[in-house]
């Protein structure tokens, strides 16, 4: 047989056989020896002599020998036990513990190993936990991108996170307000009460120590500590406090305070490097939104002189957009929407035509009705429209106005053919006022209709041209 499959062979085999295996070794077959050689070379008699009770020793080291064995096969069989156990939780069965006595050595070891493993357990459930919670996140970024308020969703995510991720009580994003050389609070989270401080000095309590040296702050004892007398008089924090300026390129944007931490501990290592990571990060993000929310203004402002353009070349049309306006805030109003949805309704009034800029003078001033070929052409200011407030990235829902608002209710509209609910609201309410703002105002062809034969004339047409719901909200207006 090859000896080296034997030692491979013993090597695979458990701790336990390998121990039985060295005690024969090591104990019992020098016994048996020794006993060989007494009795082959017949020196019993002389070995009697010198050591009258012969064979009573050797049998106590041979029951010293197997008590031994006993004892240190027991250890053997705990660490077998312990090394079992290992495998199966490296396995991924976590539930594993090993029965121990906690007054030996061995118990003692396997109680290390039962408390290793619980921890480890533990750990696994937070990092489950923290799997769920970024999931969470996600989709609030996705909520938060697609948004027109996209950085308020933002910024109140990353508090929400700092919130619970480092056991504060509440927290607050100050943003500095440079013109007014102010502090402005964009987002709470938690139970913040700062005594009606939305707006703060730039220069005041920790906060203002942290912005002035460009470096997080941290304080325990908010009550006792002068540098944090004004955040707990104000009510800003009652225990312990952690203050992260917001730094891009050496410039201050503001803040992110965190306040009262569970349990009146104090922020500890691991929440000061979470939060240093996620403020420089919120830097980032808040600076390139500024930059973006300039550009767009700045582009918005260009569009909106373009769209003033259009209505100048048709002295009929004039004041067009300033009544559209006035119509759909107070439809608007009328219908309870909510500031998001009457920002899109302003600033829609005044950009929906805004495509006709493309379309040729002719077609645009022509004093009679258009011809097929005209009307195509007419029709794709809605298409050009779209492509002038694309590079709006903020206002995606004004690009469903402009792209929708001559969509009818009974689906015969254009550009899509979308029909009822499946047109966006914005575009269904500017569709009706712009309508009312037609038929009364006077065209080369043709004299405005008063007020209440318009008013029968969007009766007529509701549920075909209109959403029945939106007539009746409008007739209240008018």
């Amino acid at each position: 047989m090859n000896p080296k499959i034997k030692i491979d062979s013993l090597s695979a085999t458990s701790l336990h056989r390998k121990f039985s295996v060295a005690f024969v070794l090591m104990s019992l077959v020098p016994i048996l020896l020794i006993l060989f050689i007494i009795h082959y070379f017949q020196i019993v008699p002389l070995v009697e002599r010198q050591l009258p009770f012969f064979n009573i020793t050797i049998l106590l080291v041979v029951l010293l020998s197997l008590a031994s064995f006993d004892l240190v096969r027991r250890s053997m069989v705990s660490l077998s036990r312990i090394s079992r156990n290992a495998a199966m939780i490296a396995s991924g069965d976590y539930d594993k513990r090993v029965e121990h006595a906690k007054d030996e050595e061995i118990g003692q070891l396997a109680h290390s190993f039962n408390k290793i493993t619980a921890e480890l357990q533990d750990k696994i459930k937070q990092l489950e936990q923290s799997k769920k919670l970024l999931q969470h996140i996600l989709n609030k970024i996705g909520s938060a991108v697609t948004s027109t308020k996209g950085i308020e969703n933002l910024m109140e995510l990353i508090l929400q996170t700092l919130v619970e991720g480092t056991e504060a009580r509440s927290g607050a994003i100050y943003i500095i307000d440079k013109e007014k050389a102010r502090l402005v609070m964009r987002v709470s989270f938690g139970v913040f009460d700062p005594a009606g401080k939305t707006e703060l000095a730039v220069d005041q309590g920790i906060i203002g120590k942290a912005l002035e040296l460009r470096k997080m702050e941290a304080v325990f004892d908010v009550r006792e500590n002068k540098q944090t007398r004004f955040e707990y008089e104000n009510k800003l924090a009652q225990d312990s406090i952690v203050v992260s300026p917001l730094i891009y390129k050496n410039d201050a944007l503001g803040a992110i305070i965190l306040c009262d931490k569970a349990r009146r501990q104090s922020f500890n290592g691991d929440d000061m490097v979470l939060l240093s990571n996620v403020s420089a990060q919120t830097a980032i993000a808040i600076e390139n939104f500024l930059l973006n929310e300039d550009a767009e203004k700045t582009y918005l402002e260009t569009i909106t002189a373009l769209a003033v353009a259009v209505e100048a070349k048709d002295p009929y049309s004039r004041g067009h957009i300033d009544r559209v306006s006035g119509y759909a805030q107070r439809l608007g109003y009328e219908m309870g929407l909510d500031e998001e949805m009457m920002k899109i309704l302003k600033n829609g009034a005044i950009l929906h035509d805004v495509g006709k800029i493309g379309v040729r003078d002719e077609v645009l001033k022509k004093q009679g009705p258009l011809n097929e070929e005209e009307q195509k052409e007419m029709r794709q200011h809605v298409i050009i429209g779209v492509n002038i407030i694309k590079p709006i990235r903020s206002m995606s829902a004004l690009s469903d106005l402009v792209r929708y608002h001559q969509e009818l209710y009974d689906g015969t509209g254009y550009p899509d053919g979308l029909k009822g609910e499946e047109i966006p609201l914005s575009a269904r309410i500017i569709k009706i006022c712009d309508a009312y703002d037609a038929m009364t105002t006077d065209r080369p062809y043709r004299k405005g209709m008063n007020r209440e034969d318009a008013r029968k004339e969007i009766e007529k047409k509701s549920g075909i041209e209109f959403d029945p719901g939106i007539v009746k909200s409008f007739l209240n207006i008018i």
